[in-house]
């Protein structure tokens, strides 16, 4: 794996858009169960609350600091700490609205910022060789 600006060839270039298209397809399928199981409310609410988590995206700068911490993990060589993120992250995006029906997008940012990072630390401590007994 080449280095190419402080990133290797085979690192992910993550963006507002990779997590974009995330929220407009987990509130498709929300949706989807939504017509599937119209006696269950909570798929439809979590596909409105999806769409719109979207839509806030959209209107994000690049810049935003909890995308940005994504962005890092994402583009980084680090595949311990992108898996570690990765399946939990895709579960998290798919219950927003369905449990809380008060869910935020900042709420939902701010929840996988702080799963990029703390997949970044745990990976990060992983990587460590163990202390030697003094």
């Amino acid at each position: 794996m080449a280095a190419t600006n402080g990133h290797t060839e085979d690192a992910v270039d993550f963006s507002n858009q990779d997590l974009i298209r995330q929220l407009e397809a987990s509130a498709g399928w929300r949706a989807k169960k939504a017509v599937e199981h119209p006696e269950e409310p909570r798929h439809a609410r979590s596909a409105e609350l999806l769409a719109r988590a979207a839509e806030d995206v959209t209107d994000l700068s690049d810049e935003d600091s909890r995308v940005s911490q994504i962005r890092r993990l994402f583009n980084s060589d680090d595949e311990v700490a992108i898996a570690a993120y990765d399946a939990p992250a895709i579960l998290t995006i798919a219950d927003h609205g369905f449990v809380d029906p008060d869910a935020t997008t900042d709420q939902l940012l701010d929840k996988l910022a702080e799963m990029a990072a703390n997949a970044s630390a745990t990976s990060f401590g992983v990587q460590l060789p163990p202390k030697r007994p003094r």
